[in-house]
């Protein structure tokens, strides 16, 4: 026994920072997300005896026969190319760290720990990017030792907010995680603190707005709105998007009305469309508003860009890291630009992995919605009006549409812990006590 709580401190203190350390910060001249995964490897088997956790059979297996298949397929193909990192990356945390954590986390107790503890950590992560809106200051910067630079741009004026990761859409898609962790934890009948967890939920939802990533704020709202749904706030649902309907055809008779009140609407609506558009950047300059373009291609254009650079790389892709060459576009300010990156997930594996490696990593993510939907009503005595894979199943749902538009980056980290817990809390009996 003691040896399994140790080995669960072990998973949980790893969990929280496996998720949030920077991929541009490194320690004795190694990725510090890398030396995470070793030490937390080595301890987990020195205090296992050095025995490789056997997760017994369940109702879920071909999910982690495709998981594990999945991930050494993407470390072979990286050994291909030579890329220590690439390996490293997928069959540690995939292959070795992800048994234990299903092994491990076997009870409630364990189960609510684990999210707590990523809550918590989250909560502190997004009150630094709040600070990182108002200040400019990102604090995770100071561990850069990559010199790793990423230019955020500006929309309505203000600098988009990135925490610990690549990119704003991607703390945005974390936050997306994590909301829905909170949100779970209230749920539950027996929760203390609730204050604490109600504070925290709109802490991390306003660090998500500043970022101010248009498609995984709709996301987040939607995810969220699905998610009281499904816990029987269905009248408040109605009433919200009742009095939503009502406020616009408010706002347009005040518009015909008032000349002057209709100017201003339309210039705030400009506003409002312009953070779902970047078709509205020429009509905000005009207002005398900074908004900056990113070097981001149209989504469907994209496909026929990669295709047309496949060309001899159909089986295993180019390789890890590598980017598009000699791609120029024309953004929406009209500014021509070289087109490196590649923000559609399926497109961004099949273009440096191949065509298995996109197949197996599709075929497991939606083999993850279909247990998620088969165990959807399968809910534990302790729970309140969710259950938890109920709630494993929207967020994967709304994860897998925004890799059609966004790659994954940084939140495969978070996206494996969830899937742990999500096949950890199928597989045993003992959460139902």
């Amino acid at each position: 026994m003691r040896e399994n709580k140790i080995k669960f401190n072990i998973l949980l203190l790893f969990s929280v920072l496996y998720t949030i350390t920077p991929s541009y910060f490194s320690l004795l001249g190694t990725k510090a997300q890398i030396l995470l995964m070793f030490v937390a490897t080595a301890l987990l088997l020195f205090f296992g005896y050095f025995k490789f956790p056997k997760v017994n059979r369940t109702g879920i297996d071909r999910l982690l026969y495709i998981t594990y298949i999945w991930a050494i397929v993407m470390g072979l193909i990286s050994l291909l190319y030579k890329s220590s990192y690439g390996v490293i990356t997928y069959i540690i945390p995939w292959v070795i760290i992800f048994p234990f954590l299903i092994k491990e986390v076997n009870t409630k107790e364990r189960l609510v720990r684990m999210i707590d503890a990523l809550i918590f950590i989250s909560f502190i992560v997004a009150i630094l990017g709040i600070f990182e809106e108002v200040t400019a200051i990102n604090v995770f910067e100071f561990l850069n030792t990559d010199n790793y630079f990423y230019d955020t741009g500006a929309r309505l004026g203000h600098t988009r907010i990135y925490s610990f990761t690549a990119h704003p859409i991607t703390y945005s898609l974390y936050c997306m995680f994590i909301m829905a962790f909170v949100f779970y934890r209230l749920s539950l009948p027996e929760t203390k603190k609730r204050l604490y967890f109600i504070v925290a939920y709109i802490v991390i939802f306003i660090s998500s707005v500043c970022t101010f990533s248009r498609s995984s704020i709709i996301l987040i709202i939607l995810s969220q709105i699905i998610l009281l749904w499904l816990c029987g706030y269905r009248s408040f649902v109605r009433k919200m998007l009742m009095y939503s309907v009502l406020a616009v055809f408010a706002i347009d008779i005040v518009s015909v009305a008032f000349p002057q009140i209709g100017k201003m609407i339309s210039e705030a609506t400009v506003l409002v469309l312009a953070v779902f558009s970047d078709n509205y950047a020429q009509q905000l300059r005009a207002l005398g508003y900074r908004w900056d373009t990113s070097g981001v291609a149209n989504r469907f254009e994209l496909w026929g860009i990669v295709f047309e650079q496949m060309k001899g790389h159909w089986l295993f892709g180019h390789g890890p890291s590598t980017t598009l060459t000699n791609v120029f576009l024309t953004n929406s300010a009209g500014n021509k630009f070289e087109k490196t990156s590649i923000e559609v997930q399926p497109l961004l594996t099949l273009f440096r992995y191949g065509t298995l490696a996109v197949f197996l990593e599709e075929l497991r993510n939606i083999v993850q919605i279909k247990y998620a939907y088969k165990l959807r009503d399968r809910k534990a005595t302790w729970e309140g009006k969710i259950s938890f894979n109920k709630v494993c199943l929207i967020v994967f749902v709304f994860y897998f549409l925004a890799l059609i538009t966004v790659n994954q980056t940084d939140t495969i980290r978070i996206y494996m812990i969830l899937s742990c817990l999500f096949i950890s809390y199928s597989k045993y009996n003992s959460f139902e006590s």
